[in-house]
């Protein structure tokens, strides 16, 4: 029978007592999760290394700030995973080798190791190389890998994470979180299947957002000057949208003049105020996440609602971090003016014009989740700004719920965890004990 548990010698370098050797790729519900622990068992004795265990994570991980940046903070951490198969031990500090993966000869001394193994425990001067493999549970309810470590800029915000990674422990104490151990992380991205039906064959209705405004400019003698605008924006009516997939957006905009006297009905340049938006740059889309906490049996609850930035093409900048689409990809379809009879008094009127834009979205966001302690959900914020004072027309919309886009049995697009928008500390830390770490 083979040994698959050792598989090199390698030669230590930099005085390095325990190495995880492990590539994050994506992770989905039953993935295998493998990689190698390599210990130098000579410099792990003289250290004091009791054992050496390597084990699955899941963590939630929540800080609400409660005091404008001030201690204390409410924080809570909870491990998402329950199983005894999710930890393993690699190595203790005995001639013992322990076999993981072969229950019935868990442990082998060194007169039961075959030859190659015997050489490598009596020499005890390199990394002994400890695979290990766990599969990722199918738990549908585990929530997607997902960071929202922003800088606070008020006084009360929320510092929220949803972490995966395998973590390798050298301990001298038995207490885990015990400074003097050896801690090792390597975070991943998980995200769960889509069971969201297909979309129908031929054509979707579009679901429309309305909204309106009177905007007003002042005129001679303090009189004002009253027009009109509406608002419409529409997304595909389908009960969610998958992750790294276009999906068609429109916003119509129609402006109606303040009513004038018909005579200005042949001259269209008298239509001056409000005038509708023709560019994709004189109006602004942004996609935004609503992040809902609930820290000890929901003693504790915050929301926050963070700007991603512009989506579809829209505004004058392009972050773009959640969301995707060029400028380039927007079309505008700008009407002419039209002259409309005022119905109560046939010697006015007013212009009415109409501009419509055609675009698609891509979201690269974590998929939207509901946990009992942490739930996050995606909103669409439309801004379209006109001259003066409290002018603007403002509109949100409520998305379905993101998925990921990943149906079972059939390969990820290439690359789709890498477009996600977490934040850099989901790959660069891990605190142990939770938050707050510090609050950006």
């Amino acid at each position: 029978m083979p040994f698959p548990l050792f598989k090199s010698i390698v030669t230590a370098k930099n005085g390095q007592i325990v190495v995880l050797d492990y590539s994050p790729f994506l992770a989905t519900p039953g993935s295998s999760i493998s990689g190698v622990v390599r210990v130098d068992t000579e410099l792990a004795k003289k250290s004091g290394l009791k054992e050496v265990t390597v084990e699955l994570v899941g963590e939630l991980r929540l800080g609400i700030d409660t005091a404008g940046g001030q201690t204390p903070h409410i924080c809570q951490k909870k491990n998402l995973f329950e199983g005894d198969n999710l930890k393993i031990s690699v190595w203790k500090n005995t001639t013992e080798i322990i076999y993981n993966d072969l229950p019935e000869r868990s442990k082998l001394d060194k007169e039961s190791s075959p030859p190659s193994f015997q050489a490598a425990i009596a020499e005890s001067s390199g990394l002994i190389a400890f695979p290990f493999s766990f599969q990722f549970p199918h738990d549908v309810s585990l929530p997607p890998s997902f960071t929202d470590n922003l800088f606070v800029t008020y006084a009360e915000g929320i510092v929220s994470s949803v972490q995966y990674f395998v973590q390798v422990k050298g301990l001298r104490n038995e207490i885990p979180s015990h400074d003097s151990n050896i801690t090792l992380v390597k975070p991943f991205v998980y995200l769960p299947f889509d069971h969201s039906p297909p979309p129908p064959v031929h054509g979707v209705t579009m679901r429309t957002w309305k909204g309106g405004s009177n905007p007003t400019k002042a005129a001679m003698f303090g009189e004002k000057k009253v027009g009109e605008v509406q608002v419409h924006l529409s997304v595909p009516n389908l009960p969610t949208f998958p992750l790294s997939q276009q999906i068609p957006t429109s916003i119509r905009v129609i402006c109606f003049s303040p009513y004038m006297s018909s005579s200005d009905s042949t001259d269209p340049t008298s239509f001056k105020f409000p005038l509708p938006p023709t560019t994709p740059q004189d109006l602004e889309l942004k996609l935004s996440r609503r992040v809902d906490a609930m820290a000890w049996k929901r003693k504790h609850r915050m929301h926050r609602k963070i700007d991603l930035g512009s989506i579809a093409g829209f505004g004058k900048s392009s972050t773009e971090r959640a969301g995707g689409g060029a400028t380039s990809l927007v079309h505008a379809e700008v009407g002419e003016p039209a002259w409309i009879l005022r119905e109560d008094n046939k010697k006015e009127g007013r212009w009415r014009q109409e501009v419509s834009f055609h675009s698609v979205m891509v979201f690269n966001c974590s998929p939207t989740f509901e946990h009992e302690n942490l739930s996050i959900r995606y909103i669409l914020d439309l801004k379209i700004p006109f001259p003066g004072i409290g002018n603007n027309l403002e509109l949100s919309a409520t998305l379905p719920p993101i998925t990921s886009g990943i149906i079972a049995e059939i390969p990820a697009l290439d690359g789709i965890e890498k477009k996600l928008d977490l934040h850099h500390s989901y790959f660069e830390k891990v605190p142990i004990e939770g938050y707050p770490v510090d609050w950006k």
